[in-house]
């Protein structure tokens, strides 16, 4: 191996990765409870935040891959099969699993937004029909001539 700062270098990049995910995961938390809320200004400060940590979290694991590409085989399987390097990847998959979760939330939150949106344009235009079918269930708008009349695209 080639000495201890690689393994050193390596524990500090996971580690701030995984710092970049848990504050990606509390951006996330906060974003629901602005899209709850129909706070447009949080979600944009939210979204400027984001933008932020994205960028140094790709700056991360540019460096990250950049230094792997210094390694033989060999010495990569050694570094990467170490206790305390598995168990950061370990924590590093928890939190992008969460991170997964939470934007499969925000992204049905968005969803009924833009549903909901387009409901009051039609009602506004005169163009309503019954929002909620079977419980549970939205209608989608008409179709004429195989074009939605509606701003959501429900084919998307």
């Amino acid at each position: 191996m080639k000495g201890r700062t690689e393994m050193t270098f390596l524990r500090d990049n996971l580690e701030e990765q995984i710092g970049c995910y848990r504050q990606l995961n509390e951006l996330e938390k906060d974003k629901q409870d602005a899209l709850i809320n129909n706070d447009s200004r949080s979600i944009d400060r939210i979204l400027s935040q984001e933008e932020i940590i994205i960028r140094r979290r790709n700056q991360l694991e540019a460096d990250r891959v950049q230094w792997a590409a210094s390694f033989t085989p060999w010495e990569a399987g050694q570094v990467s099969g170490h206790p305390e390097i598995v168990d950061l990847k370990n924590c590093l998959g928890q939190e992008l699993e969460e991170l997964q979760n939470l934007n499969q939330i925000n992204s049905q939150l968005i969803s009924s937004q833009l549903a909901y949106i387009n409901y009051s344009v039609q009602s506004v235009a005169g163009d309503t029909k019954p929002m909620y079918g079977s419980p549970g269930t939205l209608n989608k708008p008409q179709r004429d001539a195989g074009v939605s009349r509606g701003f959501v695209d429900w084919n998307a």
